[in-house]
């Protein structure tokens, strides 16, 4: 047990059973799927996100409490089972030419990349626990696959991920130009300097206004009496 794990499994006794926020909402889709739902409230009450979830071994149930071996057995086969899935390139948002973009279409396809990355990162951690719990798992299947494949295979990952993170800054860089754009901002985020710019520039319009018209009828009026 990790001390991140210790802590997920420490009773709360002052948080509130019926909270349902967006942290948790994942963890109810996986146990409702894998009909476990009489689960749910105590993973909550556990403050138990999936991610936290899909770390865990039979000790971490024990120790959060699940009592049930077939309970155990259910959850431990289907985490297993997800972070063996092949990946969907239709999970993430359709991103063709032909869809309409705007702030919040961007929003939402980051949103859920960062969320597929985050459960990317949990399974490097399962393969790892596991792993060293049971070093013996790689001799199962070696004549089919190796360690020095699986470690090329590995060096593979670190090139993807460093080419990611280099196109990840570029687009970064191209959004923080537009950050102080006011143009680009929410009416209530836009700058007060801003909005005081455009008052004194609509006041300044017809003060400007009035100076030239009365420029212009103190020259008529000056050609009118310089006559004869």
């Amino acid at each position: 047990m990790t001390a991140d794990m210790n802590n997920s499994c420490v009773v709360d006794s002052d948080s509130d059973n019926d909270d349902r926020d967006a942290e948790f909402q994942d963890i109810q889709m996986f146990l409702h799927a894998i009909d476990e739902p009489h689960l749910v409230d105590h993973f909550i009450r556990n403050k138990i996100t999936l991610g936290q979830l899909l770390e865990f071994n039979e000790q971490d149930l024990i120790n959060c409490g699940i009592e049930l071996v077939g309970d155990r057995k259910k959850i431990l086969e289907n985490t297993a089972q997800m972070h063996c899935e092949k990946w969907m390139p239709t999970s993430l948002q359709d991103m063709t030419h032909k869809n309409f973009l705007s702030s919040p279409g961007y929003y939402i396809a980051l949103n859920d990349i960062n969320k597929q990355l985050e459960y990317i990162g949990v399974t490097f951690k399962y393969l790892k626990r596991r792993l060293e719990e049971d070093p013996s798992l790689l001799e199962l299947g070696k004549d089919y696959v190796g360690v020095s494949k699986i470690s090329s295979e590995i060096e593979d990952l670190v090139k993807t991920t460093r080419n990611t993170y280099a196109q990840l800054r570029n687009l970064s860089r191209e959004v923080n130009k537009h950050s102080t754009d006011p143009i680009k901002q929410p009416a209530n985020l836009i700058d007060d300097k801003y909005i005081r710019r455009i008052k004194i520039g609509r006041m300044a319009l017809p003060i400007t206004i009035i100076s030239i018209s009365l420029l212009a009828c103190v020259k008529l009026a000056g050609s009118l009496f310089s006559r004869p």
